[in-house]
C-alpha cells in the first residue's frame, strides 16, 4: 500500500497484513490496519516510512497500540525515516515509541484506553488521571449523545469549536465563552476505540487544559470557562 502524504518525498510505503487477531484490543477494534487484511500467521511484517511527519507516525502508533492519543499542542516538528519488521502490533508500537523518544517526544500510558503524548521536556508535568473519571453532573439534562460510545475526529480543530462541542457533550451551559472568541489554538484529537461520554469529557478537558483553558463547575447545570496564560 502507498499513501500520498505530501512533501518533497510524498511516498510512504506500508507493508502490513495479518495483525487482526493479535491486536491488543482484538479483531475489529484496531482500525484500518486490521480491516485491510485477514489474520495470517505471526510472521514478521515490514513497515517503511520515508520522511513521514509526526501526525502520520502518531496515527500509526495509535493504530498499533489500540489506544486514543491525547496530544500536547507543543509537540516538536519532526521527520521520520523508519524501516523495521515486527510479527505483532505491540512490537511495531515499541519501535515507534523509540523513534518518538529519539525526537524528543514522550508517550505516557493513561489507563487502558489513552496514551498521553508530550514533549519530553514536559514529561514531569503530564499527569495521567483517567483512573479517576467520574460521572457527569450535568448529564441528566439530556439523553446521552453516544449510548454506544463515541468516535471523534478533530483534525486541527479550532479551540472555540472544541469548547462548544464540550458543552453539547456535557449538557451544561458554558459561562465565559465571549472571552475566548479570539483564541487561536487548535486541537488534534482522534479516538481509536469508542469512548463513553465521561471518557470523552476527560480527554477534552485535558486537551483544553494544555491550551490554558480551564473548565470549572459553576452551578448545578453550568460550567465556567477560564483562560490562563500558564498552560500548566
Amino acid at each position: 500500500m502507498k499513501l500520498d502524504v505530501g512533501g518533497t518525498n510524498p511516498i510512504v510505503t506500508l507493508t502490513m497484513d495479518g495483525w487482526a487477531e493479535s491486536h491488543p484490543n482484538g479483531k475489529g477494534f484496531s482500525g484500518f490496519l486490521d480491516r485491510l487484511s485477514g489474520a495470517l500467521a505471526d510472521t514478521p511484517r515490514e513497515t517503511v516510512l520515508c520522511r513521514a511527519n509526526t501526525d502520520l507516525v502518531l496515527f500509526l502508533y495509535s493504530q498499533f497500540t489500540g489506544r486514543t492519543l491525547i496530544r500536547s499542542p507543543r509537540l516538536p516538528a519532526a521527520s521520520f525515516d523508519l524501516d523495521f519488521r515486527s510479527a505483532r502490533p505491540e512490537g511495531a508500537a515499541n519501535q515507534i515509541h523509540k523513534a518518538l523518544r529519539a525526537k524528543g517526544i514522550t508517550t505516557i500510558e493513561d489507563g487502558d484506553k489513552f496514551i498521553m503524548v508530550v514533549p519530553t521536556s514536559e514529561k514531569a508535568t503530564a499527569k495521567p488521571l483517567s483512573s479517576g473519571i467520574k460521572a457527569l453532573s450535568c448529564e441528566s439534562r439530556q439523553p446521552e449523545l453516544f449510548p454506544q460510545g463515541a468516535f471523534i475526529n478533530f483534525p486541527d480543530t479550532e479551540l472555540i469549536k472544541v469548547i462548544k462541542f464540550y458543552g453539547d457533550l456535557t449538557g451544561c451551559e458554558l459561562d465565559g465563552m465571549e472571552k475566548l472568541a479570539a483564541l487561536n489554538g487548535t486541537v488534534n484529537f482522534m479516538t481509536q476505540t469508542p469512548l463513553t461520554t465521561e471518557e470523552c469529557v476527560y480527554a477534552l478537558e485535558t486537551l483544553l487544559n494544555w491550551q490554558g483553558v480551564k473548565v470549572v463547575p459553576a452551578g448545578e447545570h453550568q460550567t465556567k470557562i477560564e483562560y490562563e496564560n500558564a498552560l500548566y
